[in-house]
């Protein structure tokens, strides 16, 4: 095999390797876009909530969150938000994670949190950056009938 032979392989490889690594990332974090660890047991509901009061450095006024999470048309009336808010606390006490504030103004977490929320979301994206065995094994070069390396032959 030539060395530009070679390369294109290595580059099929590397391609191949970043196509699942990008699968694993959007089945991670759909449908928020943040990668909370599994282990905090979060729902969708509260998944999404947690998302959007980390990713902005600011107070998130009880609409916005009630909008993100719900259908409901009463967002005054409806206790979802309060709900949600009071599982995440509940479920993220233990490490130290707090958010602040009420209903009336909005929710928003604190630095010291942030930054909880931060390292644990940073551990958890170690994992992405690993192909597997089995995920290397299908690499586009060791593929023993490989389609590539026959058209550049042939």
């Amino acid at each position: 095999m030539t060395p530009l032979e070679e390369e294109l392989l290595d580059l099929r490889d590397r391609v191949y390797d970043l196509t699942e690594l990008n699968r694993k990332l959007l089945e991670a974090v759909a449908p928020t876009g943040a990668v909370f660890p599994p282990k905090w047991g979060l729902n969708a509901q509260e998944r999404t909530v947690l998302a959007l009061l980390w990713l902005h450095h600011r107070v998130v006024c009880f609409s916005e969150i009630h909008t993100a999470i719900s259908t409901s048309k009463n967002i005054h009336s409806s206790p979802i938000v309060r709900v949600v808010v009071y599982r995440i606390r509940k479920k993220l006490k233990d490490l130290g994670v707090v958010i602040e504030g009420g209903s009336s103004e909005g929710y928003w977490i604190p630095d010291e949190s942030r930054e909880i929320i931060g390292q644990s979301v940073s551990a958890r994206m170690g994992f992405f950056n690993k192909i597997s065995p089995s995920v290397k094994s299908l690499r586009p070069s060791k593929i023993s009938e490989n389609n590539f390396t026959n058209m550049l032959t042939s």
